[in-house]
């Protein structure tokens, strides 16, 4: 992603964690005032800092890109059925949308290379 799309989906995900109240309008001002001079992403810091959790960002990050997130795991408990019901990691949801034209390869190994 270019930098000048960059604060825009963070934005973008940052709205989809309020909106689902798993953060609050003023964590996300605040971790944007740390962002200044630093490189680093907005929802990395947010996971660094505990303000999101991982599972939290992702469900966010795939929202965002229209991709499909299947869980492994439910409060620490492995789910089985999942995988025989035919659902897709968010690598091969990805690909297969990157496949169909929907969004960029490098979108999703961006994306989950990050998660």
């Amino acid at each position: 992603m270019e930098t000048a799309e960059r604060p825009v989906f963070e934005r973008a995900v940052a709205k989809r964690l309020i909106t689902s109240g798993k953060l609050d309008q003023a964590a996300v001002d605040r971790v944007s005032r740390l962002q200044i001079g630093n490189n680093e992403r907005l929802e990395a810091l947010l996971i660094k800092l505990g303000l999101a959790g991982e599972c939290d960002v992702a469900d966010a990050l795939a929202g965002e890109l229209g991709i499909a997130v299947a869980r492994l795991y439910d409060n620490d408990r492995p789910l089985g059925a999942g995988a025989e019901e035919g659902m897709r990691s968010m690598y091969e949801d990805g690909i297969a949308k990157a496949i169909a034209g929907i969004t960029p390869v490098a979108e999703v190994l961006r994306v989950t290379r990050e998660i």
